[in-house]
């Protein structure tokens, strides 16, 4: 067994860091390609683990199985939902994220506790954030140099991930999980040096992505990392580090210029090379100023304090926060200012060229609007939900402003509104059960590294509140698999029990595998569709037709082949078997805009009334541009100028699941 000490002691943090990094540099994972190869990963090494590992699931405890069925019984509702949605392929895009989700708690669960393989894995965390928020500076700060990412033309920094808010939280991530690393003493010099130094990195990132949410998430995040993390040493990190984060975070925010969509610019590129030096010098003067605080850490920790003094301090130090917030409300209009920020909050975000004002602006960006129509869909059914992956739908439907939303902008209130109560609750109870046994395993001899689990939990939970961070499994699957490495059982709590026999190896494998084929087909059918649409754009449906047929015999609840398959036989004179295909389109997926648009389109070009197609369409998008614009031109009652206008009348392929 010492033979596979190594492996088992670098496998989960190797896994985890390649999948962050390959999601981060795949959109973050958002689409349903990379969500299916990430969970097709996942399905394999477990059963290889199952095959070759003599206890192959000694990690699993009483609350990893809790977390686990949650997980599982959310993937089991997630895909039931598509009986009461009438919308097949998007509950099986959702189920599989969750599934992705729960691979991640049974792979990195599976192996009993360590706190050698929990560190590592927080190491491999940091690592990942690092090597993203590093392509991501790199792109903004030397566009000269590094020309990948300058296409992403946006005043906030996203590349790689393409959304500036999921590239806010993945630097808190390593912020938080980099500061905890160079405040615990029980990790090397070298390794509390280099974390030390990679936290002015981090925080310049967040800055950049003006953030407000992953911002303030970090921030309690923080707090909760001080109040958890008894490591004395965390005295010294924060020492190390708060003069080289202040100096980054200034000189960065000050490049006015690197705050445009113009960061290409010669100017901006003058910028972005002086910021650069600023963040090179801040990082290596953390590391330098923790490694000259090392022997501090030592005399710290030998030091004893009374359990009656410590107290004491505790409350003096609680007494005085609580003077200092008071003293701020008598000598200041507190509730006024609360007042007018929440009154700001109801209404749009900033609309100031300066993107930098966000950050003290408290306008909600619409997400409001958003949060309430999926509070509308819930009171609708309360306890199953519209059905997953269907507010967008309800958007298009409601929505007060043409805004194009494709998520609720929360995680909880998405699950509200698309699998009501019983969504809802099994989500909370598998993120509960990860907060709280870190929270509680923070108070053992090891406990920082459970209260850096806590911190990174908790402000992804904050994040994932108000924004579409369950989406983005770049920033979500870190915060399942440490958290799954954290509910594993171990010392006290477990006693591993005889290896696992071969009949109930091969039933979990078996499983796996059948289980697997879900997301491999959808990742195999949404690369057709891919194909099939650019080989459509490209008016070529010699090879978009093949692509779409291909899709459809991998995944048949597919509506998006069908649409292509009517553009195509519509342009190769075939118009019954256009409307016939359309008309597929629309019965797989009834509540999409795009579909009745399509089988208008395809009737007006064969001659068929495409009239009452272009009203249902309106009915459900109501402030579409392009079914105005339809039902503009389908007047009238002859045939031959439906079909005239058909052909003028562009085709929409923006509206994806």
């Amino acid at each position: 067994m010492a033979r596979w000490a190594p492996l088992r002691l670098w496998a989960p943090p190797a896994v985890l860091a390649a999948l962050t990094i390959g999601l981060g540099f795949h959109a973050g994972g958002f689409f349903a390609r990379s969500v299916g190869v990430a969970a097709v990963v996942l399905a394999v090494l477990m059963v290889a683990r199952l095959v070759v590992a003599h206890r192959p699931v000694e990690g699993v405890g009483r609350p990893l199985t809790l977390a686990i069925v949650a997980m599982l019984a959310l993937f089991a509702w997630t895909l039931a939902s598509a009986q009461w949605s009438d919308a097949a392929f998007r509950a099986l895009v959702q189920a599989d994220r969750v599934l992705l989700y729960a691979l991640a708690l049974i792979f990195f669960g599976s192996w009993a506790s360590s706190d050698e393989r929990l560190s590592a894995m927080l190491r491999a965390a940091v690592l990942a954030c690092v090597v993203i928020c590093a392509a991501g500076l790199i792109s903004r700060l030397i566009p000269d140099v590094w020309t990948l990412g300058v296409e992403q033309r946006s005043n906030r920094l996203q590349y790689p991930l393409t959304y500036a808010n999921s590239m806010g939280l993945l630097a808190a991530l390593g912020l938080l999980w980099s500061f905890a690393l160079a405040g615990s003493a029980r990790e090397s010099r070298l390794t509390r040096a280099l974390a030390a130094a990679v936290v002015p990195i981090t925080a310049a990132t967040l800055v950049l992505t003006y953030s407000r949410a992953s911002i303030g998430a970090a921030i309690v995040g923080l707090l909760a990392l001080l109040v958890l993390q008894r490591s004395r040493a965390l005295a010294s990190a924060a020492v190390a580090v708060a003069a080289p984060v202040a100096v980054a975070v200034a000189a960065t925010y000050r490049a006015d210029l690197l705050a445009t969509a113009d960061f290409t610019s010669p100017a901006a590129i003058e910028q972005g090379h002086g910021v650069g030096l600023v963040l090179i010098a801040s990082a290596a003067g953390a590391a330098l100023l923790r490694a000259a605080l090392f022997d501090n850490d030592e005399r710290v920790a030998s030091a004893r304090i009374a359990p009656r003094p410590r107290r004491a301090v505790l409350v003096a130090l609680t007494s005085v926060v609580v003077l200092a917030i008071a003293g701020l409300a008598i000598t200041s209009d507190v509730p006024r200012e609360l007042s007018q920020r929440h009154e700001r909050f109801h209404e749009p975000g900033s609309t100031r060229t300066d993107v930098r004002d966000r950050l003290t602006d408290p306008g909600s960006s619409e997400r409001v609007e958003a949060w309430r129509v999926a509070l509308q869909d819930f009171r609708a059914s309360p306890i199953r939900g519209r059905g997953a992956g269907t507010f967008v739908l309800s958007w298009n439907e409601r929505r007060p402003q043409y805004l194009p939303f494709n998520e609720a902008h929360s995680l909880f209130l998405q699950m509200l509104g698309e699998l009501g109560v019983v969504g809802l609750s099994l989500i909370v109870l598998a993120v509960a059960m990860i907060l709280i046994v870190a929270a509680r395993r923070s108070r053992g001899p090891v406990g920082s590294l459970y209260a850096a689990v806590f911190a990174g939990g908790l402000t992804w939970a904050l994040a994932a509140a108000v924004d579409w961070q369950w989406q983005m499994p770049v920033v979500t699957l870190s915060m399942f698999a440490l958290g799954g490495a954290a509910l594993a059982a171990w010392g006290a709590d477990h006693s591993p029990g005889p290896a696992m026999g071969w009949p109930a190896r091969l039933a979990l494998a078996l499983a796996l595998v059948i289980v697997a084929v879900l997301p491999a087909r959808v990742a195999l059918s949404e690369r057709a569709v891919r194909q099939a649409v650019g080989d459509f754009r490209l008016k070529d449906c010699g090879r978009a037709a093949p692509a779409a047929r291909d899709a459809l015999v991998l995944v048949g609840a597919r509506p998006e082949p069908h649409e292509i398959l009517a553009y195509c036989a519509t342009i190769a004179g075939d118009h019954s078997r256009a409307v016939r295909e359309a008309a597929r389109a629309v019965e797989l997926d009834p509540g999409n805009w795009r579909y009745h648009y399509a089988l208008a389109l395809v009737r007006g070009a064969a001659g068929l009334d495409p009239r009452a197609q272009v009203n249902v369409a309106l009915d459900l998008n109501q402030l579409e541009p392009l079914v105005y614009k339809a039902r503009a031109r389908f007047v009238g009652t002859d045939p031959a100028a439906w079909r005239r206008q058909a052909a003028r009348i562009p085709i929409a392929f923006d509206d994806a699941p």
